[in-house]
């Protein structure tokens, strides 16, 4: 019996994450390219307030996507090594099962190293709200300057 039945078999929701994974990854991107957009036309003084509504939908998403990931992870087993089946040791595997194998093996890889990328996401959405506060705290201090600068005109 191959071994890579048994991997597929452990591993059925793997394609189905992955794709999803994708999509929500691509999802969360546009919302945050959204985000940016609505806070700088917001600073530029093109929008009444700010962008409250995006950043919840925003926050759901990268919220979602950290649960569904660690979730998937829970349910996918670790594949710390690969062992032929005695009857089978003589035996050599063929090219499809090895391409079938390999590509299974890359799938609960991927969905393994999900959580570590959420991670990274996680960092790098922090240093976008640490360089909004940046920029808003810059922005605010320039009105104040060019309103003291000319106290007359509103």
């Amino acid at each position: 019996m191959p071994l890579w039945p048994v991997i597929v078999s452990q591993c059925s929701r793997v394609d189905e994450s992955s794709e999803d994974f994708g999509r929500q990854i691509d999802l969360l991107e546009s919302e945050l390219k959204r985000l940016e957009a609505e806070y700088n036309m917001f600073f530029a003084g093109r929008l009444p307030r700010p962008p409250w509504e995006t950043r919840a939908r925003v926050d759901a998403l990268m919220k979602r996507q950290q649960e569904e990931s660690q979730r998937t992870v829970e349910e996918v087993p670790l594949l710390t090594e690969i062992v032929a089946h005695a009857s089978n040791a003589e035996a050599p595997a063929t090219a499809p099962e090895d391409s079938t194998l390999a590509a299974d093996i890359e799938r609960v890889l991927v969905v393994r190293l999900v959580p570590e990328l959420n991670k990274q996401i996680a960092g790098l959405r922090s240093e976008l709200e640490k360089q909004l506060r940046r920029s808003v705290r810059e922005a605010v201090e320039h009105a104040l300057a060019a309103r003291k600068a000319d106290p007359g005109k509103k």
